[in-house]
């Protein structure tokens, strides 16, 4: 007993029982084929949801009400009971099998057995009878009852046992003298009902949220036949009254026993918990008021009880800063404020609220016992949203849209996700056992921050004593030009007083600069942001001359900017790298295996004892270790934009340890070229092509019959009229085959990306890139555009040579880039996740285009998934 008491003394709440964190993502959805894809099915089918409003779980189902009080999307006017919730995938009862067995998202789950309200799933009629609904927004059971807020028929339909199939008839009604009456009594009586939106049924009581009456009923037994008289009333002086509100408010003044709306009353059986949705707070009750119109005892979302402002943020959130006039400003929202809260719940330890109109759940690791300050009274995790400050509603897998209810199963929340047509569980996690994932966790590996840019650049003739002044937010820095200085050290001055690297002076704490000196008719000066993403992209900057001098500035972008901010955002296919902590008990890498039909490898699922699921699909696995892994995100995620994550690590004993689940952002393209290893800005891996001298004809336009093209190469010149029945491709392969029939010089192909016509001379080096090219189009009325991108060709340098400042790539000159994160290609033979690319090199879906030194100033020759590589794609360009 010693030993045990003094485990429970050194073990706090926080690390003794799974937590949740602020931003975790969904583990399961319920209603959707995936976590984003929010189809609207009309009429309904079974497994696609309208816009649920309630749910609840008992005896192994969740039942979901899927309604529509809050004007969302379809009204089903129906109720479906999921049954077998604990056979649902659990974070450690995913194996890889998963993968061929449920499509391509095995965490999308259930398929409702029992429908009420409906005779079959593809109705969604309305009715007053003993089986069918008008809007109902809220279920309830104990496990062995159901209740239904039947709402727009103003009263809750009873069964007195769980149903079963079909269809099923309720047993009793109440706010109701009978199943055909659906009248709103006014004024209210004991038995009466207006709009109740929700129910709950606990230890044999029944409670009701009777919301136009702005008022809760408590039934001390659940009633056994109609028309049944509540025994309590909270919200009102007596069951017969319901004063308007005052002439200047919209809703009933907020006092300590008032309501105004309230949308749900739950209780653990220690406290009631009411969402008084029209003042924007949550009210608790210790213990289960016997008495009418007995005053709360806690209040949360307003700082007390005759407040009841909207996020209340000027006294609840602490300032953000001052305005114009030195007074003081404040966030829209902070973790403390609620708007329009929906639903509370206690799990028997936790208190949940879905804070509605912040698209936010807020988790209580303890039960509030007094109301919140600007210093307390935050919650201990928030889901659904990044932090406290943010309201972004989406349809990832970590946001949710206006939350409508929620209930608890012993190890999964469920949240009615009212506006994004699903129902989704978030799971807590025991990090004292389990390993760990940040928010952004899961990133391109092969950029793992992506920095903002920008760039200046000098032209014109410097003269002594001539200035150029750089402007980075307030800073100045002023270069002095020097009888000797050329622009291009002139660039390199600019970017030392930017580093710090003159005396005297200190470096930018926003930017590096670093000279491209390789033009030294037009250096470019580079700038990087020092902080990755977004935040990165803050800084403004401008440049200017003295007013005599004959240098010319030029600043494409008036600010760092950057394409795609955030190197979490991933594209299907892309290599992949994880951070987090416990992540495996050892470090390994993925062994290639031979596939069973022999015809090819890949990497494997299972390394080290470690795995990571996505959406519930086994991910392939190149390498693990505690803290890393590299795996590849699955091609198949064309159709969401939004992923969940999570690695399930097995430990000496054979126990499963997971980790949290984390919400990734899926674009059709983000790529990361991979660079040297180091400091920011790294080196990037940029070869040249060819020790053959390159060139390129870009081939558009429309087809216009008569239409006379002509490519010229070293003197010759090949013809091809255009035809009626030509297509931009058959005029590129018409000059290909011709130049390829007779030309000494050079050999021709096409490029796999746009439509182009790529020439390679026969000789090495120097006497290539002596031949020149041009390309005209002539006619009439000519619509065909042939474009050659330089005069000659280009460079003959050593193939597959680093392009270093030593050896720079020279403008015209093909290089090569290796990059993940440019998505499917077209056709998708190759776009087989997890194994080694095998030919035909199929061009991108979406085509690739590239930026140098700010500008598109890189013509692309051909993109493609490089063969025996997995998720590595080559790309061609010409500088």
């Amino acid at each position: 007993m010693k030993s045990v008491f003094a485990f429970l003394l050194a073990c706090s709440p926080v690390f003794c029982q799974p937590t949740y964190l602020t931003g975790q993502a969904a583990r399961l959805v319920v209603g959707q084929q995936n976590f984003t894809y929010q189809l609207y099915q009309s009429p309904p089918t079974q497994n696609v949801l309208g816009a649920p409003g309630g749910v609840a779980f008992g005896a192994n189902t969740l039942w979901v009400a899927d309604g529509n009080v809050m004007f969302a999307a379809l009204d089903n006017n129906r109720v479906l009971g999921y049954t077998g919730v604990s056979s649902f995938p659990t974070p450690t009862n995913i194996p890889a099998q998963y993968a061929s067995l449920y499509g391509t998202c095995p965490v999308c789950v259930g398929s409702p057995s029992i429908l009420l309200g409906q005779t079959d799933y593809v109705y969604a009629n309305v009715g007053t009878t003993q089986n069918t609904f008008y809007s109902p927004s809220a279920v309830a059971t104990d496990g062995t009852m159901l209740a239904v807020a039947d709402t727009n028929n103003n009263r809750v339909l009873i069964w007195k046992t769980l149903p079963t199939g079909v269809n099923q008839p309720a047993d009793i009604v109440v706010g109701q003298p009978d199943f055909t009456h659906y009248i709103a009594v006014e004024p209210p009586t004991a038995a009466s009902l207006s709009g109740p939106q929700g129910v709950w049924i606990y230890n044999g009581a029944l409670y009701v949220a009777d919301t136009f009456n702005n008022r809760v009923l408590i039934y001390n037994t659940v009633p056994t036949s109609n028309g049944a008289s509540a025994n309590t009333v909270l919200g009102q002086a007596s069951m017969t009254v319901n004063p308007p509100p005052p002439v200047t408010e919209d809703v009933p003044l907020p006092t300590q026993s008032s309501l105004a709306s309230p949308t749900s009353v739950t209780t653990d059986g220690t406290n009631l918990y009411v969402a008084d949705l029209g003042h924007n707070r949550v009210l608790i009750w210790n213990g289960i008021p016997t008495a009418n119109n007995a005053p709360a005892n806690v209040v949360l979302g307003q700082p007390d009880f005759v407040s009841d402002t909207d996020d209340n943020s000027t006294v609840l959130c602490a300032s953000n800063g001052t305005d114009s006039n030195n007074n003081p400003t404040y966030p829209p929202l902070c973790a403390v404020t609620y708007s329009f809260p929906r639903f509370a719940l206690s799990d028997g330890t936790r208190l949940y609220v879905a804070d509605s109109g912040n698209d936010r759940i807020l988790v209580y690791n303890t039960i509030p016992t007094a109301p919140p300050t600007v210093t307390t009274g935050n919650p201990d995790a928030i889901l659904g949203e990044p932090d406290g400050l943010t309201d972004s509603p989406s349809a990832n897998t970590d946001s949710v849209q206006s939350p409508g209810a929620l209930a608890w199963d012993g190890t999964n929340l469920w949240v009615a996700d009212t506006y994004n047509l699903r129902v989704v569980a978030y799971t807590p996690t025991d990090f004292s056992v389990n390993g760990q994932l940040p928010e952004t966790a899961v990133r391109n590996a092969a950029s793992l921050q992506i920095y903002g840019s920008g760039s200046l650049t000098l032209g014109g003739t410097p003269a002594k004593g001539d200035t150029v002044t750089l402007t980075v937010d307030s800073v100045n820095y002023v270069y002095t030009v020097t009888s000797s200085d050329t622009l291009s050290t002139i660039a390199t001055g600019i970017a030392n007083l930017v580093d710090g690297l003159v005396s005297g002076t200190a470096q930018d704490p926003n930017i590096i600069a670093l000279a491209d000196t390789s033009n030294s008719t037009s250096p470019v000066v580079i700038f990087t942001a020092r902080v990755a993403g977004t935040p990165g992209t803050a800084t403004t900057y401008s440049a200017a001359v003295s007013s005599s001098s004959a240098i010319t500035v030029a600043t494409p972008e008036p600010n760092i900017y950057i394409n795609l901010a955030d190197a979490t955002q991933v594209a299907p296919g892309s290599l992949i790298t994880i951070f987090g902590t416990g992540l495996s008990t050892g470090t390994a890498a993925g062994a290639l295996v031979a596939n069973p039909d022999g015809t090819n490898f890949s990497y494997p699922l299972l390394v080290a004892g470690t795995m990571v699921y996505i959406d519930g699909i086994a991910a392939h696995l190149l390498f693990v270790s505690p803290t890393q892994i590299n795996a590849q995100m699955p091609f198949d995620f064309t159709d969401r934009s939004s992923v969940s994550v999570e690695v399930v690590r097995q430990n000496a004993d054979g126990s499963l340890s997971p980790t949290n689940t984390i919400g990734t952002v899926i674009v059709a393209g983000n790529p990361g070229i991979f660079a040297e290893p180091g400091p920011e800005p790294r080196t990037g891996l940029v070869y040249h092509y060819s020790t053959y001298a390159t060139g390129l004809v870009d081939v558009d336009g429309t087809i216009h019959a008569g239409d006379v093209g002509t490519i010229t190469i070293n003197g010759t010149a090949y013809n091809y009229t255009v035809q009626a029945a030509d297509t931009l491709a058959t005029v590129e392969t018409a000059f290909i085959n011709e130049i390829n029939a007779s030309d000494p010089n050079v050999t021709a192909s096409a490029a796999n990306e746009y439509t182009r016509i790529f020439l390679t001379a026969k000789q090495p080096g120097a006497t290539g890139a002596a031949i020149t090219y041009s390309a005209t189009v002539t006619g009439s009325s000519a619509t065909l555009t042939l474009t050659a991108f330089y005069t000659s060709l280009c460079c003959g340098n050593a193939a597959t040579g680093l392009v270093t400042p030593s050896n720079p790539a020279l403008p015209g000159e093909a290089v090569v880039v290796y990059v993940t994160g440019l998505g499917i290609t077209t056709p998708a033979t190759d776009s087989i996740t997890g194994q080694l690319v095998v030919p035909p090199l199929n061009p991108l879906l979406t085509p690739v285009d590239s930026i140098i030194d700010g500008s598109d100033s890189g013509n692309i020759v051909s993109s493609y998934l490089v063969p025996g590589a997995v998720g590595l794609y080559e790309v061609i360009f010409q500088v």
